[in-house]
């Protein structure tokens, strides 16, 4: 089966309008805390 996609003006419309909200916004990385859960060797000792 072969899929065929056209591009589609509402659909463009639509993804552009999105972007423009963020428009001027400042690009900055992310800060966060990834919390790695408990580790085996940590286990073992209490």
């Amino acid at each position: 089966m072969k899929f065929k996609f056209k591009i589609q003006k509402y659909q463009t419309d639509a993804v552009e309008a999105t972007a423009d909200v963020f428009a001027g916004q400042p690009n900055r990385t992310a800060k966060y805390t990834r919390d790695l859960g408990m580790r085996r060797d940590r286990l073992a000792h209490g």
